[in-house]
């Protein structure tokens, strides 16, 4: 709740603070190095706490549009929880609108393979919003091999002009 009231305030100078919440709290490297998980945390899992504070840390940077917290936000779209994988993707939408940073695109772009549908549309949208064309052949694959997902993945080929 303080990460989300800090945002809503439009507090840039808690960034400094929640970077170091998340140095302190989360491992960031252990986390990314985990397999993604398609599943949410199990009732009970040790990792929820962390997984809580990642995300709403996350969420907040997103809410500033801070650019300078980038780094962590894709770092973030990595992590073994698809929770905080969604939140980046969600943070990107604000933080980098149109895609001028070639890492948000490749962020992107990866999240089109991930484990986790909700992961999965949230990149097609924002495939569309960075007006990203070399996405085109992902999306045309996505479309093939789930089939599940084809209705997003085709909506962001039409939108993108293909």
């Amino acid at each position: 709740h303080i990460c989300d009231m800090l945002a809503q305030l439009g507090d840039k100078s808690a960034v400094g603070p929640m970077r170091q919440l998340i140095s302190r709290v989360v491992n960031v490297g252990a986390r990314s190095a985990r397999p993604k998980r398609s599943d949410n945390l199990a009732l009970g899992d040790a990792d929820i706490p962390t997984s809580i504070v990642y995300g709403a840390v996350i969420r907040a940077f997103g809410q500033l549009g801070d650019r300078g917290t980038i780094d962590l936000v894709e770092r973030a779209a990595s992590d073994f929880d698809p929770y905080v994988r969604t939140q980046a993707l969600d943070a990107l939408k604000s933080i980098d609108p149109i895609g001028e940073e070639m890492r948000s695109r490749m962020v992107v772009r990866d999240a089109l393979s991930d484990p986790r549908d909700t992961v999965v549309r949230a990149a097609c949208q924002l495939a569309i919003q960075y007006h990203d064309t070399d996405a085109v052949p992902l999306l045309r694959t996505l479309a093939e091999i789930r089939p599940e997902l084809a209705a997003a993945a085709n909506e962001a080929l039409r939108r993108l002009g293909h």
